[in-house]
């Protein structure tokens, strides 16, 4: 009894630990990202003075450092967080093919509904063409 509690309480410290980590890291990312925007946004204004026709190189240069900088972010995700994603895109895919499922059964369904009307049709065109050949 007290080795479960001891347990749970641990992963309830991990769970704030993490949490706060996360939130932390989230805080310095937006200060960071907010720097690096006044920077360029300074190196921008001084390259449109001194050289304007730079300014689409650094326009390139800046959304090429843009990309790196997200893949950097996802590659320090912890182990924690990319399960939870992986989680988060299991349950919606789980979803998806739960729907896809549903709309093919009823499909499935119409189908043979159609395929009983259209040889209920047939059976009584034929009976009536019967009918009226023996008439």
């Amino acid at each position: 009894m007290q080795a479960a509690k001891y347990t749970r309480d641990q992963a309830e410290i991990k769970k704030k630990t993490m949490a706060a980590r996360q939130k932390q890291r989230s805080k310095l990312n937006e200060r960071l990202s907010k720097r690096q925007q006044q920077l360029d946004k300074k190196h921008r204004a001084e390259l449109e003075t001194v050289a304007p026709e730079a300014v689409q190189l650094a326009d390139q240069h800046s959304e090429e450092r843009a990309a790196l900088a997200e893949l950097q972010q996802k590659l320090t995700a912890t182990q924690e967080e990319l399960a939870a994603e992986k989680a988060k895109h299991q349950t919606a895919l789980a979803a998806l093919a739960a729907k896809h499922d549903e709309e093919l059964r009823m499909q499935q369904v119409r189908r043979q509904d159609l395929s009983r009307a259209s040889t209920s049709s047939a059976d009584i065109t034929a009976r009536l063409c019967h009918r009226v050949a023996q008439i």
